[in-house]
């Protein structure tokens, strides 16, 4: 598990068969490099590989609690439920034999035990080697895509109550007075095959990203996966600085019916191919960004584990 300004490579540990082999990129904001940002993320190699990142909601900061902490906690606990460790040892003694997918089960057991001050959104992802598929649920505008071939096989859909206010856990009734739950978890189980392409990521990867610019940049072999991880961190760190980019983030904001004040838009009127244009909200969106990319590696019937 993870929650610092890092990179880090990991493999699935099952012998034989199809397992996931990841590498991160994490980039805090860089007003809040000193304490590690506020998103959290964990790779393991327990089973067949999982992942998972969490987005702490900076407003806590406001009331003098560091969001990170609850982002850790939820993220620290996922991978232990996985892996069956402590606090969930003796509870892992009673599941069936064999390899344990659960992911909604991961992300309910870390709400349930993160008991502080707090909110974050999660998304946790297990491979499955005996269906060939990925498992995984999410809450929240943190997520994932599937690609194959440099092409988006699925994309997991982000969860908001309105736009900009994600889906997010909490200490009910301890710390919040409301908290969504993990039965409210988007669920996913999509059939993979050696060499697809995993990349998960918080808010800050979807908010200034592309779909098109990430599978542009998805690997073609494991000894891509860290160089792949970075270009994306790194392009997303490119367009959150850059406040001409229109982003995803601004197109949503504007599609939302947000913009600039008339005033702001009146005094950057340009003149361009003959027309006058208004100013317009554009601009990417400075935040922690969190990138995971990882790919399903292993033995297959219909031939290499590197993707075309």
């Amino acid at each position: 598990m993870s929650d610092s300004p890092e990179q880090e490579q990991k493999q699935g540990g099952i012998s034989g068969g199809i397992r996931l082999i990841s590498a991160v990129q994490y980039l805090p904001h860089p007003d809040k490099v000193h304490y590690g940002g506020e998103d959290a993320h964990f790779t393991t190699d327990h089973g067949a590989g999982a992942i998972g990142v969490s987005d702490g909601v900076g407003g806590w900061a406001e009331s003098g609690v560091n969001p990170a902490d609850y982002s850790r906690s939820l993220m620290t606990l996922s991978c232990a439920y996985i892996e069956g460790r402590e606090p969930f040892e003796e509870e892992s003694k009673a599941r069936e034999p064999g390899l344990y997918i659960n992911p909604r089960g991961a992300l309910h057991a870390a709400h349930m035990g993160t008991k502080l001050p707090g909110s974050a959104t999660a998304c946790v992802l297990q491979l499955d080697p005996e269906s060939s598929s990925i498992v995984a649920a999410n809450l929240g505008d943190s997520g994932f895509i599937l690609v194959r071939n440099k092409s988006i096989v699925m994309k997991s859909k982000p969860l908001q109550h309105y736009f900009d206010c994600p889906l997010q856990f909490g200490a009910f009734p301890e710390f919040v007075e409301a908290t969504d739950t993990a039965d409210m978890a988007e669920f996913y189980n999509v059939p993979v095959q050696p060499g697809d392409v995993i990349v998960a990521g918080s808010d800050g990867l979807w908010d200034n990203c592309f779909d098109y610019e990430i599978t542009e940049l998805c690997p073609s072999s494991t000894q891509d996966l860290q160089e792949s991880a970075d270009r994306i961190g790194n392009l997303a760190r490119a367009h959150a600085a850059d406040n001409k980019f229109q982003s995803p983030y601004s197109k949503e904001a504007l599609a939302q019916g947000l913009d600039l004040n008339w005033w702001e838009k009146l005094l950057g009127t340009t003149w361009r191919e003959g027309r006058f244009h208004m100013k317009q909200l554009t601009g990417g969106k400075m935040d922690d960004i969190t990138v995971i990319v990882a790919m399903v590696d292993g033995e297959s019937t219909s031939g290499s584990t590197k993707a075309e």
